[in-house]
């Protein structure tokens, strides 16, 4: 079995696909009102914000990193199967490995700004990943919820047809 690494899924998956989804778009308009709305303060970096967020980032990347795991052991060999002939499996796996990357550079840049380099700009940046990640797992949790869905359909329709018996017999 071929091991892909995370550049090859991305590109698969499609950075033009990430660059033009709702989350993505969504979180650039958010940031775009906050900057023409509240330009001064936003500029202000604001450390609880930043220590509360990071907080936030690092409790979500372990809810994601929880819902991959059950999802995949979950999911059994004819599924998976199912999905790689139809050529999503890996772009399912990447949703996960792309939420859990955005958590952990949302944590990072926390903590560069934390502890490092108190710039506006990487404050303005770290503004747009939080809310980016946010936007991003609210996305995942609705493709989660679809998948869930999807599964079901897929077990009712592969389950052993079983003869039906009377129960008066």
């Amino acid at each position: 079995m071929k091991n892909k690494h995370f550049s090859q899924r991305l590109t698969n998956f499609g950075i033009r696909r990430i660059l033009k989804s709702l989350d993505f778009i969504i979180s650039l308009l958010i940031l775009l009102f906050l900057l023409l709305t509240s330009s001064n303060t936003l500029l202000k970096i604001n450390k609880e914000f930043v220590d509360t967020s990071i907080h936030i980032a690092v409790s979500l990347a372990a809810l994601i990193i929880a819902a991959f795991s059950i999802l995949v052991s979950f999911s059994n060999r004819e599924f998976v199967t199912f999905l790689k002939e139809l050529k999503i499996y890996d772009k399912i796996l990447f949703l996960f490995e792309w939420n859990i990357y955005v958590a952990i550079i949302t944590v990072m840049v926390g903590v560069l700004i934390n502890y490092f380099i108190a710039s506006s700009l990487i404050y303005v940046i770290y503004i747009f990943l939080f809310v980016y990640m946010i936007c991003s797992i609210l996305s995942l949790v609705s493709f989660i919820t679809y998948f869930g869905l999807r599964k079901g359909e897929f077990e009712e329709i592969n389950k052993p047809k079983e003869k039906f018996q009377n129960p008066d017999d």
